[in-house]
C-alpha cells in the first residue's frame, strides 16, 4: 500500500506548500489530481505539525498516526469504567492491540486509518452514556466524534454505526419500547 501513503503524504506535503484546500489534489487519474477520497483531518494535521516544529514530513506522519493508534486507549478504558467491568478486561484490550501486527503495521504508516479508528473509538463512551440516559450531552460528542470518522474514512465509522443501531434497537425494544417509539 505504499502508493496510498504516498498519496496521503503528498497531500500533507501540498497543504505545507499552498494551504488548505477542500479539493486536494491527490494523484489519482489524471491532471489536475484533485479526487479527495476523504476530509483531510489527518492530512491537515499532519501539515499543521510540519508547519510548526520544521520536522520531517514522513516522520511526523507515521508519529501522528501512531499517536492516534496510542489516543484509543484513553476512550476504550472510559467505556471500561463506564461499563463496570474488570480492569483486566482493559489490560486485555491493550494487550491485544498492541500485539496485533496488523494494528501495529499500520499504526505505523502515512495513512488516515488509525485517525479514523481513533474517532470511532472516541465515540464508543457517549454511546454508552447515551443508552444509560438520553441527554443532549452524550448526544453532541457522540455525533461530533461519529462524524469525524465518517468524514476521515467512512469505511471504518459505518460498521460500527450499523452494529451500534442495533444496540441501541435492542435496548429500546427491552426497555418497554416499541420499534416505532
Amino acid at each position: 500500500h505504499s502508493f496510498r501513503q504516498t498519496q496521503t503524504a503528498l497531500t500533507s506535503y501540498w497543504f505545507v506548500r499552498e494551504g488548505f484546500r477542500l479539493d486536494y489534489e491527490t494523484p489519482v487519474s489524471c491532471y489536475p489530481w484533485s479526487i479527495p477520497f476523504e476530509f483531510p483531518i489527518y492530512q491537515f494535521l499532519v501539515a499543521l505539525i510540519v508547519e510548526l516544529t520544521g520536522a520531517r514530513l514522513d516522520v511526523v506522519g507515521r508519529l501522528v498516526s501512531f499517536l492516534f493508534l496510542v489516543g484509543c486507549l484513553f476512550p476504550a478504558r472510559s467505556v471500561v469504567r463506564k461499563l463496570e467491568l474488570p480492569n483486566t478486561v482493559f489490560l486485555a484490550f491493550v494487550a491485544l492491540l498492541f500485539s496485533s501486527p496488523i494494528y501495529l503495521y499500520w499504526g505505523r504508516t502515512f495513512m488516515v486509518e488509525t485517525a479514523a479508528l481513533f474517532f470511532a473509538v472516541s465515540a464508543l463512551p457517549f454511546f454508552v452514556d447515551l443508552i444509560a440516559s438520553p441527554r443532549a450531552k452524550p448526544v453532541v460528542w457522540f455525533t461530533l466524534f461519529s462524524t469525524l470518522a465518517m468524514l476521515q474514512k467512512a469505511t471504518t465509522e459505518l460498521p460500527l454505526l450499523m452494529l451500534l443501531a442495533v444496540i441501541y434497537a435492542i435496548h429500546a425494544l427491552r426497555g418497554g419500547g416499541s420499534w416505532r417509539h
